[in-house]
């Protein structure tokens, strides 16, 4: 397998599964902000901060852990990595730069 950069391709490292980790921050920012005293919680009447590097550190670290768990498999599988870009040469041959 070659790959231009960290293992899982655009969705897992700067598509589907980071955008939906912002998603989720800001669904839950929104139910705090909106709807958390219809379900009976009380804040005491302050505003959730959020901790925007904190978020940004668990949302590369979860990246980090997917990226782990495709290296693994592609040893587990006996499937050798090439990090590079790639081209052919010609109808038989591919060269990774």
């Amino acid at each position: 397998c070659v790959e231009r950069d960290r293992l899982g391709g655009t969705c897992v490292n700067v598509g589907c599964v980071p955008k939906k980790v912002m998603w989720s921050a800001a669904h839950i920012a929104d139910t705090l902000k909106h709807d958390m005293a219809h379900y009976g919680f009380d804040n005491g009447g302050t505003e959730a901060k959020l901790d925007f590097g904190k978020l940004k550190k668990a949302r590369d670290d979860y990246v980090k852990r997917l990226n782990g768990i495709y290296a693994n498999g592609f040893v587990n599988a006996g499937v050798t990595g090439i990090f590079g870009e790639c081209g052919f040469v010609d109808n038989h041959t591919v060269e990774v730069v």
